[in-house]
């Protein structure tokens, strides 16, 4: 025989395979990673709670909007200072008689504004490149996936302080041509 190659000796005819019985597939004949992902989510209870009380607080921050740009979170009441929780101040007030309940959703609010801009912001960002050193190719691919890969050895936090003191003095000069 030939060397390396292991032959079966089971007894299998082709009749005997196409009269088997078809294995039993799930509701659906459509096995998607998603697909997959999705029951793997549903069936870890401590993951759906999550994801409920996340969904939670964003619609909170999000929806209660124009019901906290009315009672605007840093208008001051001294008359309210360190009120203790309410009807009228569900939360209490600080030490400037603010309602802290509205500072929270506003907060809420502006810090899920802040993250989901910049998300969008780093996936445009990231796109350009990654089409720019794609669709040029060579030298210029080289040089930026050199550039993406002194990026990714940086600390976060030196990464902030570089953006910073390269952006804000523009900014600040923009600004001020712009309101003077």
């Amino acid at each position: 025989g030939v060397t390396g190659v292991q032959t079966c000796a089971l007894p299998i005819s082709m009749s005997s395979i196409a009269s088997a019985a078809p294995l039993p597939l799930e509701d659906d004949s459509i096995r998607s990673p998603w697909r997959m992902a999705g029951r793997r989510f549903v069936a870890n209870r401590m993951a759906v709670v999550g994801l409920i009380l996340l969904a939670i607080l964003v619609v909170a921050g999000v929806a209660t909007i124009p019901w906290t740009m009315g009672h605007y979170a840093d208008q001051m009441e001294l008359q309210h200072v360190r009120e203790a929780p309410g009807a009228r101040f569900w939360m209490g007030t600080d030490t400037l008689g603010r309602d802290l309940f509205v500072r929270f959703l506003l907060g809420g609010a502006i810090s899920l504004a802040i993250g989901i801009a910049s998300a969008l912001i780093a996936v445009l960002i990231g796109t350009t490149v990654g089409v720019v050193a794609g669709y040029v190719g060579g030298t210029l691919d080289a040089f930026l996936m050199r550039v993406v890969d002194v990026l990714y050895g940086l600390p976060y936090i030196l990464l902030v302080i570089l953006m910073r003191v390269a952006l804000v003095p523009w900014a600040t000069t923009s600004l001020e041509k712009a309101f003077n």
